[in-house]
């Protein structure tokens, strides 16, 4: 997978503003459901202070979706937002029940360096619909057999509904 490294301490106090794009294969998604159309672009935004950094991610991307009722092939772009805090150090011993929202935020670096790669990944990754459509108002195609006639092997099971209801 393409690294997409960010140089910790060339970041300057404040506000760090960075764009990168990247194709499906790069991140390691050309074999996921939904294929991926065009390029994935980021914006980065980085508040450093000291050794303390706040990252903001914007990813937008475009899926080629089938639609689950009518079948009909399509594309939407899609934008997904995060944010985390990264410090350096080691990952703090927390003892067990003693986890807040923070901690779970917060991601540990050693070095000087951070990929942000895995983390974009991550973001079309959770991204894909379950079930998508490719309009509100989409409804399942009507399927007539042009058969009036009822299939003969149903016969039975049809009189025992009937007796039943």
């Amino acid at each position: 997978m393409k690294q997409i490294i960010l140089k910790l301490n060339e970041l300057r106090r404040g506000k760090n503003t960075f764009q990168v794009s990247s194709t499906a294969q790069e991140l390691e998604l050309e074999d996921i459901e939904y294929p991926i159309v065009g390029s994935i672009d980021t914006d980065i935004e980085v508040y450093r202070n000291r050794n303390n950094y706040e990252i903001k991610l914007r990813t937008r991307f475009t899926f080629h979706l089938t639609c689950s009722r009518c079948l009909t092939e399509f594309d939407r772009e899609f934008q997904d937002t995060g944010a985390f805090y990264l410090k350096k150090g080691e990952v703090p011993d927390i003892p067990e029940g003693m986890i807040k929202d923070e901690h779970v935020e917060t991601l540990y670096v050693s070095g000087d360096e951070y990929d942000l790669a895995p983390i974009i990944r991550e973001q079309v990754l959770l991204s894909i619909p379950m079930k998508p459509l490719c309009s509100d108002s989409c409804t399942v195609p009507s399927y007539d057999s042009g058969v009036d006639e009822m299939d003969s092997r149903w016969a039975d099971l049809i009189k025992l509904k009937e007796k039943l209801m």
